[in-house]
Formats: C-alpha cells, sequence, structure tokens
C-alpha cells in the first residue's frame, strides 16, 4: 500500500491509505466509479491498477494529475447519476456525502449504479464518536458540521448517521460490511470510548431497543468502531477538544447476512 500524497489529493493522506487498503482486500475489480472525484487522487490510484475507472463531479479539474486522459462525467451528485443500473464493481465516495443536500438520494443512487456482489467504500466524518457527541450536547451540532455560510470544513452541511445509511441501503440490498475508524490512537482519545463500551454492548445485547435499532442491528465489532475515538488531523481545521473524527465504511451488495472484518 503507498502512502504520501498522491496527485490532486484532497482528502487527508490517512483516509486515502485506508480506501486503499479496503480496496485491495476486495479482490480484483474490473470497474470503478469516483464520486466525486475532486482533482482525480482515487481516479488516479485506480486506474493505475488497471481499474476501469469513470470520475463524476460538477466540474472537471482538468489542469490536475489524477484526471488527465481520465474519462469523467459533469453531473450534479445531489440528482440521478448519469449512468445505467448495474454499471460499476466498485464505487467509491471520499469526503462527498456530508457536502450534498439530498444525501440518501445519493446512496439509493449508488447502489443503483452497483453491479450485484459489488462494494461501496464510503468515508464521511463520524457523529457517533465520543467527541463529536459531546459537542452535540454542548452546541447542537456534532464535530466539523457548523453550517454558516464560509466554514472551515469546506460547506459541511449533511452529518450521515449509520441509521441514515442503515435506512437508505435497506432498500435497494445493501449490507454494511465494514465500519472502520481512520486516525491515531493515542490512549487519552481512545479512553472516552473504552470507558463507554460497556454500556454499548450492554445495550446490544438487551431488549430496550427494536431489533431494527443500529445498535442491534451492527455486530458488536461495528459497533466499537463506530464510536472509536482514534481522531485525524487534518491541515485545514484543528477542534481543540479532539480536532476531526473519521470512518470508512464498506458496504457489500447482494449478501443479507452481516458480517465484519474488524481486527
Amino acid at each position: 500500500m503507498e502512502t504520501g500524497t498522491l496527485p490532486g489529493m484532497w482528502a487527508e493522506h490517512r483516509i486515502h491509505d485506508t480506501v486503499h487498503a479496503i480496496i485491495a482486500s476486495l479482490g480484483e475489480k474490473h470497474t470503478a466509479l469516483d464520486a466525486a472525484s475532486g482533482p482525480g487522487a482515487l481516479t488516479h490510484w485506480l486506474t493505475m491498477r488497471g481499474v476501469r475507472t469513470v470520475a463524476v463531479d460538477l466540474g472537471r479539474e482538468t489542469d490536475h494529475t489524477g484526471l488527465r486522459a481520465r474519462p469523467s462525467v459533469i453531473a450534479d451528485l445531489n440528482a440521478r447519476l448519469p449512468f445505467d443500473n448495474g454499471s460499476f464493481d466498485l464505487v467509491v465516495s471520499i469526503e462527498t456525502i456530508e457536502h450534498l443536500e439530498n444525501p440518501h438520494l445519493f446512496l439509493r443512487e449508488i447502489a443503483r449504479v452497483l453491479k450485484p456482489c459489488g462494494h461501496v467504500v464510503l468515508a464521511t466524518p463520524n457523529p457517533h464518536s465520543f467527541a463529536s457527541r459531546l459537542k452535540y450536547a454542548v452546541l447542537g451540532l456534532p464535530s466539523m458540521f457548523d453550517f454558516v455560510a464560509k466554514d472551515a470544513y469546506g460547506g459541511h452541511i449533511s452529518p450521515v448517521s449509520i441509521g441514515t445509511m442503515l435506512y437508505a441501503f435497506d432498500q435497494t440490498g445493501v449490507t454494511i460490511e465494514l465500519v472502520e475508524s481512520v486516525g491515531r490512537s493515542h490512549w487519552i482519545r481512545k479512553l472516552p470510548n473504552a470507558l463507554m463500551w460497556p454500556l454499548v454492548r450492554y445495550l446490544h445485547r438487551s431488549r430496550r431497543f427494536s431489533d431494527d435499532h443500529y445498535v442491534r442491528r451492527l455486530t458488536p465489532q461495528q459497533l466499537r468502531r463506530l464510536n472509536d475515538e482514534w481522531t485525524l488531523n487534518q491541515t485545514t481545521q484543528h477542534w481543540h477538544t479532539g480536532s476531526t473524527h473519521k470512518r470508512v465504511i464498506s458496504v457489500r451488495l447482494g449478501h443479507r447476512v452481516y458480517e465484519s472484518r474488524v481486527d
């Protein structure tokens, strides 16, 4: 797995490194959709590995190395995607869905264009982390979402919870397979999650929630990663209480049994 900065990389390199590792674990892929591609770092990485990749975004960053001579489509990700059903083996979206006005439609659309037994890999800020829950309790907003015209996060307007993903994907036959955290694992950052974990595990096993609640739907391993207090420092913003919090979620189409590949 390569590390460092790829041509045209906008998201922090740890996110790309984790996404690369997940994609590599999925086996051979022939076709992929990069939504939204931005300058094309992921499109470039996939193409160099022999995957026929289509980049889609609101505009084409033609001056960036990542998209030179790559197939690219201009489209609004808040609307129906301009692709036929079952067009891609893999759909990857890094740090995009939180910028969209219609995340529910986007989730359904990327499932629609996915081939049976294909994979979706999403990276988005994690509203379930302890620091994000704490900020919500005090300010009424999760971490990295301040809803102002010129915020430090480049237009983060739609926090996407695991419940939102379960709701949207349930309608399209997609199953959450992997939940992963990205960032540094200093023990002080992980302490709140470690203290909260016994309660989460109890709620998972109890009957206090219906079987349809995400606490019951996810496996214990997935729940632990979802609430993990690993942090990711980015150059554009730093929260004095713990910086930013990310998760990477891989989902598979065509399988109804939940499974986890988290250590």
